[in-house]
């Protein structure tokens, strides 16, 4: 089967989506392989999906084994995609990607390659620190309903963990006694009732979607402020405001690496206050 025939044999067969996507005569090139590691991890960073590559005659099929698809791929990443998995057949590659757990995945590493046409200069088909996902059939950079999607799927698994775990302790509701709260509005005691003693536990209602409480990231502050990012980001760690809840929440990846920090209103209220009080503060300079 010749490259061209499997191209119109795919394409025909299933049209690219948020979960699918068809690559044709694929060479071999820097730039080529560049975009296709950008896909996978677009593709983790969503729900999921595969990825089919058709191969020119050259292009050497070992390239496409699991673990070296898998160690081309998280060569650029924190945290790294588990259970990745290819397979060549008929000059086709399919690759399988997860709707991984780990997410959101994190290029660490620019993906640098030569411009063809003049080789003397560089292009970049990613670049560290970026966030990629899949938007219908498109790569593209994490937004805010990317980031809230992700947060409410980190916050479904925690309460589903919470969920088996007290599973196992399962408690009838005769021996729970709801009692009037004398410490907090927020707060629902309860009592367990077992041979006239009971332990006293306390419920608190949490918030549970932080982008309400913290609506900005340094870019969108740098924005109303009129800083870079940079300048928001020094000045909101110097000033004390990342490591304050009132102020900022910090989202970190499974490995407790912080990957993206919020700010609340109140930290729009006192940075816009403390940068009219102070005119010349520069947060770059040693204190």
């Amino acid at each position: 089967m010749t490259v061209v025939t499997a191209v119109k044999k795919r394409t025909k067969k299933k049209s690219e989506s948020e979960k699918y996507e068809f690559k044709g005569t694929f060479s071999g090139t820097d730039a080529e392989w560049l975009k296709l590691v950008k896909t996978i991890v677009a593709i983790a960073n969503t729900s999921g999906g595969s990825l089919e590559v058709a191969l020119m005659e050259a292009v050497d099929r070992q390239l496409f084994d699991t673990a070296r698809i898998d160690d081309k791929v998280n060569a650029f990443l924190s945290p790294r995609i588990h259970n990745i998995t290819s397979r060549v057949k008929n000059g086709t590659v399919l690759i399988e990607i997860p709707n991984s757990p780990s997410k959101p995945h994190i290029f660490i590493k620019t993906g640098a390659y030569q411009n063809p046409k003049i080789p003397s200069r560089q292009l970049n088909e990613f670049y560290q620190g970026q966030i990629w996902v899949r938007h219908s059939g498109k790569n593209e950079l994490l937004t805010k309903d990317d980031f809230d999607r992700i947060l409410k799927e980190k916050l479904n698994e925690f309460l589903a963990s919470i969920n088996i775990i007290a599973s196992q302790f399962p408690i009838s509701a005769k021996e729970l006694k709801v009692v009037e709260s004398r410490e907090s509005p927020d707060a629902i005691p309860i009592q367990i009732r077992e041979s006239g003693e009971g332990l006293p536990v306390l419920l608190k209602k949490e918030r549970v979607d932080p982008n309400l409480d913290y609506p900005y990231n340094a870019r969108e502050l740098g924005n109303i402020l009129g800083k870079s990012v940079g300048f928001i980001a020094t000045a909101a760690s110097k000033l004390g405001l990342k490591s304050d809840m009132k102020y900022a929440v910090q989202l970190k990846n499974p490995q407790g690496k912080v990957i993206m920090v919020k700010y609340s209103n109140e930290a729009l209220a006192f940075l816009k206050k403390f940068l009219t009080d102070n005119p010349g503060y520069n947060p770059y300079r040693q204190s």
